[in-house]
């Protein structure tokens, strides 16, 4: 497993926590508003940290983001395009009114292999298939987002 921690990249407008959940799992959650120079950060760090690296999974748990500027995700689609071989796969959390053709066009572009999940617990299931320990590394403040974390364990 990778040894570092996770990350997170804050502004005015909302923030986006990155890290390694598991060995090849690439985790970000991003909250409130994922503006241009957010979005431009972020895109930067998961390019840093894919680097040397291939058949990274990335997920990015988006439930709670409120907006994003076009910019923001231009920089993403570019980054993974720049990088579509380190990558296996993208798996991706939204909120149910962000299916829209906007976000189409943005899963088209990212090519094959683009999961979208608007419930978390089908998200949180392929999370822990592909990384067992996900809820363990994911830092304790969005812990709370697994909805498992909070039944007894047996």
């Amino acid at each position: 497993m990778k040894p570092l921690p996770f990350e997170t990249l804050t502004d005015t407008e909302g923030s986006a926590t990155l890290g390694w959940a598991g060995d090849s799992v690439l985790y970000a959650f991003v909250t409130g508003g994922l503006s241009a120079a957010l979005g431009a950060r972020l895109a930067s760090q998961v390019q840093t940290l894919v680097g040397g690296f291939s058949g990274v999974h990335y997920f990015c748990d988006a439930a709670n983001m409120t907006r994003y500027d076009l910019l923001a995700r231009s920089a993403f689609v570019r980054m993974a395009l720049a990088n579509r071989r380190r990558f296996a796969s993208f798996t991706l959390l939204t909120w149910p009114t962000a299916v829209s053709p906007a976000m189409n066009a943005f899963t088209e572009a990212l090519g094959d292999n683009v999961t979208l999940f608007r419930e978390s617990s089908d998200f949180e299931r392929r999370l822990l298939e592909l990384a067992p320990l996900a809820r363990h590394r994911i830092e304790p403040v969005n812990a709370e987002r697994f909805e498992s974390a909070a039944r007894p364990l047996r």
